[in-house]
């Protein structure tokens, strides 16, 4: 399986303002790349993403990766809302080439009540826009851990696909991944 959807930060280096009152205290830590292998059991590769609006990140993101094994790509931060990126954004959304992240629903539903259920929906206009063969999982960890531990995550995601076939689910747990992000092999 490859999770495409992973950060790591050091409040030391950079202070992560995002992360403000009590219900993200949890978060208000140094999260290392050393910490997610604990985290990741069947997991082989991942996607490690920006998580500031700091264009000096993305080069310390990639200085991460390239000495970790589990880290096989870096998704950095680039500014959307420059008068450019609007239009590029427009066209991209029609191509066939432009993917989509199942990513971070339980960290935006209500984090003590989710059920499967209440996420449903929400997958499924993913997968009717998209496909499974232009979704890819992402776990949000550690963000992920206000609302769920990370293998709730995984199982939950397992559920939201439950429908697909063994093939289409492969897709979406490392397939699309792989092939996006040019990881080297397909999760199976």
């Amino acid at each position: 399986m490859i999770d495409a959807h992973h950060h790591v930060w050091d409040l030391s280096v950079r202070d992560q303002d995002w992360i403000t009152g009590p219900e993200l205290a949890p978060l208000r830590r140094n999260f290392g790349i050393e910490d997610l292998p604990a985290e990741t059991n069947g997991v082989t590769a991942t996607v490690l993403v920006q998580t500031v609006t700091a264009a000096e990140e993305t080069p310390e993101l990639l200085a991460l990766a390239a000495g970790h094994h589990l880290v096989a790509a870096v998704v950095g931060w680039t500014d959307l809302t420059a008068p450019s990126a609007a239009d590029d954004l427009a066209a991209l959304r029609a191509l066939p080439n432009v993917t989509c992240k199942l990513s971070g629903l339980v960290t935006e539903a209500d984090r003590a009540t989710w059920t499967v259920a209440d996420l449903r929906p929400y997958a499924e206009v993913v997968l009717e826009a998209f496909g499974p063969d232009r979704v890819m999982f992402g776990s949000d960890w550690p963000v992920c851990l206000l609302a769920a531990p990370y293998g709730k995550v995984v199982e939950t995601a397992g559920a939201l696909l439950a429908g697909l076939s063994a093939d289409e689910r492969a897709q979406v747990f490392g397939g699309v991944a792989a092939r996006v992000y040019g990881i080297g092999r397909a999760a199976g």
